[in-house]
């Protein structure tokens, strides 16, 4: 059994199979390659994305401690401050006394 291909030259029918085979080889081997570029641009893609989310995260972690840090730090200064002004207030009376004590001494020592 002999087959004509356009106006080349004769082959067998167990040659045109195996030609056949190859060709589709050659496909499946073409896709194959085209599949694996897409898996790995889609591996590449969903790692920069993890990348980038993780890196989101650890600066949004980061400034929500630093305001957390500042915060604390306000607090503790205001609380420092009204302890002053509390002290200062409690201690303006004894300072006057102490003053006037000091100054009837003095009157009672002339």
């Amino acid at each position: 059994m002999r087959m004509a291909l356009d106006s080349g030259p004769l082959i067998t029918a167990a040659e045109a199979q195996r030609q056949l085979r190859l060709h589709h080889q050659r496909v499946q081997k073409f896709r194959a390659e085209k599949r694996m570029r897409l898996q790995r641009m889609l591996f590449q893609g969903v790692h920069r994305i993890f990348i980038f989310l993780l890196g989101a995260t650890l600066v949004a972690s980061i400034i929500a401690r630093r305001n957390e840090i500042d915060a604390l730090t306000r607090k503790k200064a205001n609380q420092v401050v009204a302890h002053v002004q509390t002290k200062t207030e409690v201690a303006d009376p004894l300072r006057q006394n102490a003053l006037s004590y000091e100054q009837e001494v003095d009157e009672a020592s002339k």
